[in-house]
C-alpha cells in the first residue's frame, strides 16, 4: 500500500501513524511545529529513513521517548529532530495535545539536557542520548547541513 508512495514524501506523510490516529497527519501539520511523545523503544521497525522524514514534513522537531530504537534514533538526527529521552512517569503523566515549551535547545543540545515547560507551567528534563558528532549534526540542522557546512 505505501511502498509506491516512497518517493513522494507529502503523500507518504498524509499516512503517518493512521493507524494509531486515523486523524495524526491533518492534526500534526496544522499544528507545526509539533511533537512526538512515545514509550520504550520508539521506533523499533521503523529502520527507513521515511519513519523520520514524513513527521519532519509534518512539522514534527523533537520526539519525547522513554527509549529509542538505535537506527530510528539516528535517522532522527540526520533529519534534524531532537531525539529526547524522558523517564516512564515523565510518559505517563503528558496528556495528548498539551503543549510544551523547550528552552534553550542550542544549549541543551550541547549540555545534552533540556528543559521543557508543560502547559500548567510545570517543568521536566529530557536528555539527549547523543554522540558529539550527532550534537554537531543536530545543531547544524540536520546531516545534509552538516555535510555543506564540512564541505562535503
Amino acid at each position: 500500500k505505501y511502498l509506491p508512495l516512497r518517493s513522494n514524501v507529502p503523500e507518504l506523510a498524509t499516512h503517518a501513524f493512521e493507524g494509531l490516529d486515523p486523524e495524526y497527519a491533518s492534526r500534526a501539520a496544522a499544528t507545526s511545529p509539533s511533537v512526538i511523545v512515545g514509550g520504550q523503544n520508539y521506533g523499533q521497525g521503523s529502520s527507513r529513513e521515511h519513519a523520520a522524514m514524513c513527521p519532519l514534513h509534518l512539522g514534527v522537531r523533537a520526539v519525547f521517548a522513554v527509549s529509542f530504537a538505535r537506527i530510528h534514533q539516528n535517522n532522527l538526527v540526520n533529519f534534524g529532530i531532537l531525539p529526547l529521552t524522558i523517564d516512564a512517569a515523565t510518559y505517563d503523566s503528558l496528556e495528548p495535545e498539551e503543549q510544551l515549551r523547550i528552552d534553550g535547545i542550542m544549549q541543551g543540545i550541547e549540555d545534552r539536557l533540556v528543559q521543557v515547560t508543560r502547559t500548567g507551567g510545570e517543568s521536566f528534563e529530557a536528555s539527549l542520548d547523543i554522540t558529539a558528532r550527532q550534537a554537531r549534526i543536530l545543531l547544524a540542522g540536520g546531516l545534509l547541513n552538516y555535510a555543506g557546512q564540512q564541505g562535503r
